[in-house]
């Protein structure tokens, strides 16, 4: 593997937990707020030990902690 490529996937393996350490928030409060499990938190920050990739958070989650990060008010759900 490449220094590239493999500095790509260091990055992608600590990017959620930089963007957590920089909030402040555990990985329970992390999970919370993306409404995931605490399993899915822990997927992001550590790569896979099979493929050595981490997890990626969907395109919903990053939105979402974007949103966090700038103090932005999170949207409410459609009404039922």
């Amino acid at each position: 593997m490449s220094r590239k490529r493999a500095r790509k996937i260091e990055d992608a393996a600590t990017s959620f937990a930089r963007w957590r350490a920089m909030m402040g928030i555990t990985q329970d409060e992390a999970a919370t707020l993306l409404a995931k499990s605490r399993r899915a938190v822990q997927a992001y920050e550590r790569p896979d030990p099979k493929t050595g990739k981490p997890v990626t958070p969907s395109y919903t989650d990053r939105v979402v902690m974007d949103m966090l990060a700038k103090g932005l008010p999170l949207p409410t759900p459609w009404p039922e």
